[in-house]
């Protein structure tokens, strides 16, 4: 990647398989290794709020997606906790659709919409990983 101009400083996991290892190798190349949270509520996984300027390389995300299981209503509750706490919540998504039945690693466009108009009606900024400190 660098013969060719890229220069990536964050590294995410192919479907959240990370191990502490790798993580470990990893760590010296990248700012930011990001691996899934699964399974647990987003509000009582301390994992997927990440304190500004923590420096802390290894983070969690929460999938997005209507197949992860997240009600939009636990989204915003999320957001609302992240805001409170004055954190950030790491969610991450994959192909956005124009449809009612969303397939496996989807999200429409309106529960996007939704979302992001919720951050925006709080004055949140939005960071990318590589943005986090």
């Amino acid at each position: 990647m660098d013969n060719k101009g890229l220069k990536p400083v964050d590294f995410a996991y192919p479907g959240g398989s990370e191990n502490d290892a790798l993580t470990d190798a990893l760590d010296q190349y990248f700012l930011h290794i990001r691996g899934t949270a699964y399974g647990t509520p987003m509000e009582n996984d301390n994992s997927v709020y990440y304190q500004h300027g923590s420096s802390i390389p290894l983070i969690h995300g929460v999938g997005i997606d209507e197949s992860y299981g997240h009600s939009i209503d636990e989204i915003y509750d999320g957001i609302s906790r992240a805001k409170d706490e004055e954190k950030i919540l790491i969610f991450y998504s994959h192909t956005p659709v124009n449809t009612n039945n969303p397939g496996s690693y989807e999200i429409t466009y309106g529960r996007l919409e939704n979302i992001l108009a919720f951050v925006k009606n709080n004055d949140l900024k939005f960071y990318t990983i590589s943005e986090l400190d």
